[in-house]
């Protein structure tokens, strides 16, 4: 039995697409997402999605482009943010898989 939750979510890829960070100890990839959904909203509900690679970034990497619609599952979290506003929670997500759903669409 797992001792965490896990967290599916489907979403649009937001600004900037995907970014590789190798420079760090751990290397890893990170990208937003904006939630999917029928309903009229006042916010939308973004989600920040990071998974760890060892040695080379996974290939699905180069898919993940800004408006690609993508299915992650993996470990939620929440982090704090600050802005002009004040601060704010971010739902954040330690990723165990990635599945790019659609492609976004070329420029």
């Amino acid at each position: 039995m797992k001792a965490t939750n896990e967290l599916q979510f489907i979403g649009r890829v937001g600004k900037g697409g995907a970014k590789v960070v190798t420079e760090s100890k751990n290397p890893f990839i990170s990208f937003s997402l904006c939630e999917l959904n029928g309903r009229n909203q006042e916010r939308n509900v973004w989600l920040e999605v990071t998974q760890n690679f060892k040695e080379n970034p996974p290939a699905v990497v180069d898919r993940i482009r800004q408006g690609a619609i993508v299915l992650v599952k993996g470990t939620p979290y929440a982090k704090i943010r600050s802005s002009e506003n004040g601060s704010y929670p971010q739902l954040a997500m330690f990723a165990d898989n990635i599945e790019v759903l659609f492609d976004a669409l070329n420029d």
